[in-house]
């Protein structure tokens, strides 16, 4: 990186956007991702929760048996334009998306809902992947099983 600015101030060969583009193209190099570059969107978020009963056949613990939570769930959904009022997306659609999630998994034991096991990382993509099917401009998904404990899901 000095070199590059040096090498940039003494020749005047490479330009300050030249020299950025070799620090950006540096730290993608480190990522676990490949880096890409995203325009900005807006991303619209909504909150909603619902209660499920669930076990863990395999836990060691408590978690082991029946028991049930009051999941909270946080919905980023994302959008590239405005329409001409000014609106990504109405939130009475948005209600209408967390609305079902809601009816789908509310009050049930989540291991009759589901064929897998029913950890919150499992629910957390369920619930993403099953929005993307169904083309929900979903981003990322957060599933909070505790007010401690959740887990995230979604495009980074």
């Amino acid at each position: 990186m000095m070199s590059l600015e040096k090498e940039s101030k003494e020749n005047n060969e490479i330009s300050e956007i030249d020299v950025l583009r070799a620090q950006i193209d540096a730290i993608g190099s480190r990522l676990a991702t490949p880096y890409k570059i995203r325009r900005p969107k807006f991303l619209l978020r909504a909150k909603d929760s619902f209660d499920a009963a669930h076990h863990l056949p395999f836990h060691k613990g408590k978690c082991k048996e029946q028991h049930g939570h009051t999941y909270n769930v946080e919905y980023i959904f994302e959008f590239d334009d405005l329409d001409d009022n000014g609106i990504a997306q109405d939130f009475d659609e948005i209600k209408d998306v967390t609305g079902y999630i809601k009816k789908e998994l509310d009050h049930k034991d989540l291991n009759v809902v589901f064929s897998f096991t029913t950890t919150v990382e499992h629910i957390a993509q369920w619930i993403y992947e099953h929005l993307k099917r169904l083309d929900i401009p979903i981003f990322q998904v957060t599933l909070w099983e505790t007010a401690k404990y959740g887990v995230s899901y979604g495009e980074y």
